[in-house]
């Protein structure tokens, strides 16, 4: 589908359509039964439902303009930036990471950056606390010193710290912290003022987080999850994402290729995206993202009927188990 510019207009609540009607009242309903987040659903270009409902653990009210933490859903930022520096020359993903650090042992020399990307790497799925203090080098160097799960290429792990190397690599590349690359680069040109690992104190918005979460150097997490953001952002995100002007078209599809089966049911993962079939014999690209005790996020793109569904969430009971809940329903509505 050929899509606008997505400009800087700002996102609020929206809520129009019958379909969006219905979807309302059920959120209501599970408001009442201690559903806590925020849900934005989209036809192509066009936003349906955009709004808030119940109240968080701490107590926020949960509008269609409150900030969560994304969690996992960070990913796709790392990936979409590495093959931006791709385009522009700057690296290959085929690369070895002995080309960018120079601490890297003879039995990790293997890993490329594709390998990363796809969690075919045979790192381990962490190495530290998220909101443990460690800096970038000394947090790789403790990385690269502990063995492998397998042979890079040989098997799929998801790795949390695997995407954390692409971000150290990508500061390697340009010169530039992570945080202030992706801000340059995507969150200022598309608008997007409610996303970023920090937000300016003069924007005077809930923020659903961690409570133990301090600004510092958090080399556990960075690039693999913890950005804060809103539907509405991520909405921009999307358009800007499949609209061309983030990626030329055929480095953008390199995002959706399936490379290899996950462990997670009939899944597979492409670089920062989970890609399954579902019921209907369509297309879900997607990502789920987890963060401190009970905040889940999800993004769903049901690629063939063009429909996005972001799911955010805390609540005081299994968050994960809300939200896939919360997600499932939605598609029994939307899809029949």
């Amino acid at each position: 589908m050929s899509r606008g510019k997505t400009g800087k207009r700002e996102i609020g609540e929206v809520c129009k359509g019958p379909l969006a009607s219905k979807i309302d009242l059920f959120l209501t309903d599970m408001a009442r039964n201690g559903f806590g987040g925020t849900v934005l659903i989209a036809e192509g270009d066009d936003v349906v439902l955009n709004k808030g409902f119940g109240l968080s653990r701490e107590g926020i009210r949960c509008t269609a303009s409150t900030v969560f933490d994304i969690g996992s859903i960070t990913k796709q930022f790392t990936a979409t930036a590495i093959l931006r520096l791709e385009e522009e020359g700057l690296l290959s993903v085929n690369d070895s990471i002995k080309n960018y650090f120079d601490y890297v042992p003879e039995d990790k020399a293997r890993i490329t950056i594709h390998h990363l990307l796809t969690h075919t790497a045979g790192l381990l799925h962490s190495y530290g606390e998220d909101y443990e203090i460690a800096f970038r080098d000394e947090t790789l160097k403790k990385m690269f010193e502990r063995p492998l799960k397998f042979q890079p290429g040989t098997a799929y792990s998801y790795s949390n710290g695997g995407y954390s190397v692409l971000a150290a690599l990508i500061e390697r590349v340009t010169g530039r912290s992570f945080e202030e690359y992706l801000r340059s680069t995507f969150f200022d040109p598309l608008g997007m003022r409610y996303t970023g690992y920090s937000l300016p104190e003069q924007l005077e918005v809930p923020v659903v987080m961690d409570k133990s979460r301090k600004d510092g150097p958090y080399w556990y997490l960075y690039g693999n999850g913890g950005l804060l953001s809103t539907t509405g952002d991520l909405f921009k995100w999307h358009l800007a994402l499949h609209g061309g002007e983030v990626l030329p078209e055929l480095q953008k599809k390199r995002l959706f290729i399936p490379y290899v089966k996950t462990d997670e049911g009939t899944s597979f993962y492409g670089y920062g995206w989970f890609i399954d079939m579902t019921s209907r014999g369509t297309t879900l690209i997607s990502h789920s993202g987890e963060s401190g005790e009970g905040i889940n996020s999800d993004f769903l793109y049901y690629k063939d009927e063009d429909i996005l569904m972001i799911i955010f969430s805390d609540v005081r009971l299994n968050s994960k188990i809300a939200v896939d809940v919360v997600e499932e329903l939605l598609e029994e509505i939307i899809f029949g």
